[in-house]
């Protein structure tokens, strides 16, 4: 911040000295205070209501291209009226996960502790869950979680915690992930949808069960409407200038029978599971009408945007389209209903995009684009064989998860081999291999992690980067699959959007570190900012 220079006259009495040296003093306090952020305007009392919506897969383009076709009180209501940043900054190694922990803490995964959602237990050789709890036990669900893996403080803990356990804070999501890291460690509840049973499912880690997951589960349970459920466009009439002629008259159908077993996974990857959870989340709104206390309410609702992975084509744009379409309809019931809980102006909403899941499928060969496919298992094999030769016989690797390579620390200490040397060996190796554009130890890998994404509790020794467009193939880990992906490195804007009677229609920047959102709401709040988070508010 740039401060003017005071100039003191030598024949100022001094009364005006007094008066220029309290205002420097003043000025120095608000410097303090507010760092780089703009000045809150308007009245000081907090709200009624906290809506945070993270919306994975959410991409900025597509909010343009079809502005047109929102309505008033959904996107157009956040994209005309809102404070916005065109995209949000995330930094290296990102997925779903790990992006809405930094959202919801402030810190990235070496504070959090939250790099994804499976992590690789290098103890017992196998993928695992991060969120995994024997300890709690699941309600409708066989999944026992809890939030215990998340090391610091969240945004909904310290609104919980402000209003010393007065303020309700509640998460509905399609998945467990999203659905703990926004309710936290102190919120009332957290509930998804297991992609099992098909039923909204809870921890026994928080305290409630909300009626209205229980009553839906019982009188309106998703597994009896699945049948007879259908995802066909919303708009029957669109047109999309932007869209060839044979994708802008959406010919699609899809339909959840009984005889696919991932129909449920599949409904949860389709624009309508962002309608369930808002049925689901209005419902619960109504238990939270401020008059059950003083303290701020927290409704977190989690919606997807991702690439719809069931499709017969790689070109998922009429999909894509549609799912804006139908999740505006759902945004604008969602923004109505909070009006009418709290009445105009007493509510703040915000809107993040965090990044989509790795996409499923390549380019149809058609387009004749570089491709090929990277097998971890064959790479694996490779580098275990190498590494014997040079070492002496044993198993040199102990696994691979999303991108990262485990080398067996134990058998280098067994045989006095510096850990540093090993994965350099094993760096200079696997870089030459067919598909491989770098590959990096996890101590280079940390000393370029600015924003702190990498938690060395769960990083491989050796992290790669894949050419785009190439696939990586599935791979087996103590038993646990994963699905082969396509890399991308294509940047992504995911704006974000807060609506509040202190801030008005205006931009905030064109990147948001997405570390900086939570200390900026909390300002805003005028609570005290998450455990973890290090960055000055923005706004």
């Amino acid at each position: 911040m740039d401060h003017k220079k005071t100039i003191l006259n030598r024949n100022n009495n001094t009364r005006f000295f007094i008066c220029g040296l309290l205002t420097v003093v003043a000025s120095c306090v608000t410097t303090a205070d507010a760092s780089d952020s703009r000045p809150l305007t308007g009245s000081a009392k907090r709200p009624a209501l906290l809506v945070n919506i993270i919306v994975e897969g959410l991409d900025g383009k597509y909010l343009g291209l079809l502005r047109d076709s929102f309505e008033r009180d959904g996107f157009g209501r956040l994209m005309s009226s809102a404070a916005y940043a065109d995209d949000i900054e995330y930094g290296y190694v990102s997925n779903p996960v790990s992006s809405a922990a930094m959202l919801m803490t402030g810190s990235g995964a070496a504070v959090n502790g939250i790099p994804s959602e499976s992590v690789y237990d290098a103890a017992n050789g196998r993928l695992t869950d991060v969120f995994a709890d024997e300890s709690a036990m699941g309600n409708f669900t066989q999944t026992q979680v809890s939030p215990k893996a998340i090391n610091v403080s969240t945004l909904s803990d310290e609104i919980r915690i402000d209003g010393a356990g007065v303020s309700k804070v509640a998460a509905f999501a399609p998945d467990h992930g999203l659905a703990l890291l926004m309710a936290g460690h102190a919120g009332n509840t957290a509930a998804w949808i297991d992609s099992k049973s098909g039923k909204w499912a809870t921890t026994t880690w928080y305290k409630e069960t909300p009626q209205e997951i229980s009553s839906r589960n019982y009188k309106l349970p998703l597994v009896s409407r699945l049948d007879t459920i259908r995802w066909i466009p919303a708009a029957k009439t669109l047109r999309l200038p932007w869209l060839p002629e044979s994708k802008s008259k959406y010919p699609f159908t899809y339909v959840y029978p009984a005889k696919n077993a991932e129909r449920v996974e599949a409904f949860k990857y389709s624009p309508l599971v962002n309608t369930e959870i808002t049925d689901v989340a209005i419902e619960y709104l109504k238990s939270m009408s401020p008059k059950h206390g003083k303290g701020i309410n927290v409704l977190n609702v989690g919606y997807r945007l991702s690439e719809y992975p069931y499709t017969r084509t790689s070109d998922t744009r009429a999909e894509t389209a549609d799912a804006y379409i139908r999740l505006d309809a759902d945004l604008s019931r969602l923004f109505k209903a909070a009006d009418a809980a709290t009445g105009a102006g007493a509510n703040v909403i915000m809107l993040s995009g965090i990044p989509a899941a790795t996409p499923y499928r390549r380019d149809d060969e058609q387009w004749r684009i570089p491709w090929g496919k990277f097998s971890p298992q064959k790479a694996i094999g490779l580098l275990n064989m190498y590494l014997m030769a040079v070492h002496g016989n044993g198993e040199w690797v102990k696994g691979y998860n999303d991108r990262q390579f485990y080398l067996n620390r134990k058998l280098a200490k067994d045989k006095n081999l510096n850990i540093a040397d090993l994965r350099d060996e094993a760096a200079s190796f696997l870089s030459q291999m067919s598909g491989v554009v770098k590959a990096e130890t996890l101590d280079k890998a940390l000393s370029n992690d600015v924003a702190g994404n990498i938690n060395a509790t769960y990083a491989g020794d050796i992290l790669i980067t894949v050419n785009p467009g190439w696939e990586i193939e599935s791979v087996s880990t103590g038993g646990r699959n994963t699905h082969s992906s396509v890399e991308r490195s294509a940047n992504v804007q995911m704006p974000f959007y807060i609506l509040a009677p202190e801030l008005g229609h205006e931009k905030i920047g064109n990147t948001i570190d997405a570390r900086a959102i939570a200390p900026s709401v909390c300002r805003l709040l005028r609570i005290r900012s998450p455990g973890g988070a290090s960055l000055s508010p923005v706004f």
